[in-house]
């Protein structure tokens, strides 16, 4: 058993990234057999996972999809990799088809390289980001969750 302060992050869930991975790995299979829309939900459900798991390891808010886009922009901004936003939005594209259902096959083999990548640079930002890293400065994002507000000029 580990101890800490009480204002240090909790460590991840346990098993976040292999929840993350199997969510993906379905993904394939459901493209496999043609289950566009399942395969979309997956896709989009491993990276919503992975976001939510950085954010409930350091106690950031998260009940949504803009709050995750709010998280993910953050982070890239932290780490300074602004292909986890780009990224980010592969997987939002994903969530959307699960209505539309109007992706090609091609763009479910982007979409599930890109989606694993995102994982990748997500676990790498999450050992990188300093435990203490106060959440999203977005004004909305602080607003919504009854967070302090961000000081002018911030």
């Amino acid at each position: 058993m580990t101890t800490g302060s009480a204002d240090a992050p909790s460590p991840p869930i346990e098993g976040h990234d292999v929840h993350c991975r199997q969510l993906l790995e379905h993904a394939a299979e459901l493209i496999a057999q043609g289950d566009r829309r399942r395969a979309s939900e997956q896709l989009w459900g491993a990276a919503a996972q992975r976001i939510e798991t950085l954010a409930a390891a350091r106690g950031w808010p998260f009940e949504s999809r803009a709050d995750g886009q709010v998280i993910a922009h953050y982070v890239a901004n932290q780490v300074g990799n602004p292909q986890i936003r780009i990224l980010f939005a592969v997987a939002l594209g994903a969530e959307q088809n699960i209505y539309d259902d109007d992706w090609e096959d091609e763009q479910f083999a982007f979409a599930l390289e890109h989606v694993r990548t995102l994982l990748d640079l997500l676990d790498a930002a999450e050992r990188k980001l300093p435990p203490d890293l106060e959440p999203p400065t977005a004004k909305y994002y602080r607003r919504r969750h009854g967070l302090a507000p961000v000081a002018e000029g911030v």
